[in-house]
């Protein structure tokens, strides 16, 4: 199988070493000889070369300041819809940042590669929280393979335990702490800093963007409990119809007085069923401590799926970072493979 990766950032490096890694093991237990013949990055340049490149020369490349436009022996000059569309590529794993307003420059791409029938792979939430609906029927209509387990919880298995495990239960409900930075920042104000110092902390950090407005305001929450809410429950939600507020409004004694009283405050994401439709709503709320929920802590993220079946289950895990993001990607990959051992091309 040949693959390009689109965008090459921290988790499409962390996914190229991990491909290294594990390509034994994907080959030996899944039958996957995987082959990255394609690699494009509009702050890094490109390298394409039809009979394979070496991920661990791109990350030498780059690591040493410089461009993968030194790898490879194919053209290199192309741009991510120049490899989507070529012939070669089987598989686009789109690993782009995340646009949260049009999707871009993911959107495009997924449906670029979606049309022309390419298996895809992403970590990308915005096109997923835009468009799930209309990806999700392109790829059925040109039998292709949509793989997006990295854009919720990252490498912890949200999607792939709901899709695969949890069946033939129904979910009901689910809510969540989805967002790792507002978590981290309400854990911190627990420790007694004021928000301004705890945001501080996961901008230098790292949990949080120089302009975290997506995360502190609750958007990227909603992106997810948006694509949830359409994959898991089978609903036709739209991203702006998720009621939304952040926790900028949070102050320190809010956070003291709520573990006074036995509770933590969180953003939460929940998603229920209405009649026949399906409703969300992301904010910020005050949860008793034995809840599962409430045990997150710092970047961790946890979801709660209820069941028709009576009883609830909950995952815990890293909701962020490239090594977690690395590791959903490879777990969509295994899915791949058994998807095409049923469905050859």
């Amino acid at each position: 199988m040949d693959a390009a990766i689109i965008g090459f950032g921290t988790v499409g490096r962390a996914f190229a070493r991990k491909a290294a890694e594990k390509a034994q093991s994907l080959k030996g237990r899944h039958s996957l000889d995987l082959r990255i013949i394609g690699v494009y990055d509009p702050k890094f340049g490109s390298a394409f070369d039809p009979s394979g490149l070496n991920p661990m020369e791109l990350l030498r490349a780059l690591e040493a300041g410089g461009r993968l436009s030194e790898c490879g022996r194919g053209d290199r000059g192309l741009t991510g819809l120049d490899m989507i569309r070529s012939p070669d590529v089987d598989l686009v794993i789109e690993l782009t940042h995340t646009d949260l307003r049009r999707g871009e420059p993911g959107l495009t791409h997924l449906r670029e590669a979606l049309g022309l029938g390419k298996d895809v792979i992403t970590t990308n939430k915005g096109p997923l929280a835009l468009a799930y609906w209309e990806l999700r029927d392109l790829a059925e209509r040109k039998g292709a393979f949509l793989g997006f387990e990295g854009t919720v919880l990252s490498g912890t298995p949200a999607i792939n335990l709901a899709q695969l495990c949890i069946e033939p239960a129904e979910v009901v409900s689910l809510e969540g702490v989805l967002n790792g930075t507002t978590n981290f920042i309400l854990s911190s104000m627990e420790a007694g800093e004021s928000f301004e110092e705890a945001l501080s902390s996961a901008i230098r950090m790292g949990f949080a963007e120089a302009d975290p407005s997506n995360d502190i305001d609750g958007l990227d929450a909603a992106a997810k409990v948006t694509i949830l809410a359409n994959s898991v429950m089978g609903g036709r939600l739209r991203f702006e119809d998720v009621e939304v507020s952040g926790i900028r409004g949070i102050g320190k004694g809010d956070v003291s007085r709520s573990l006074s009283n036995g509770k933590r405050i969180k953003l939460l994401a929940r998603a229920w069923r209405d009649g026949g439709a399906i409703r969300a709503w992301v904010g910020p709320a005050e949860i008793d401590q034995s809840n599962p929920l409430a045990m997150a802590e710092g970047i961790t993220n946890a979801l709660t799926y209820h069941l028709d079946v009576g009883y609830s289950v909950t995952i815990m895990g890293p909701g962020a970072g490239g090594d977690s993001a690395a590791m959903a990607v490879m777990s969509d990959l295994i899915r791949l493979a058994h998807f095409r051992r049923a469905n050859p091309r």
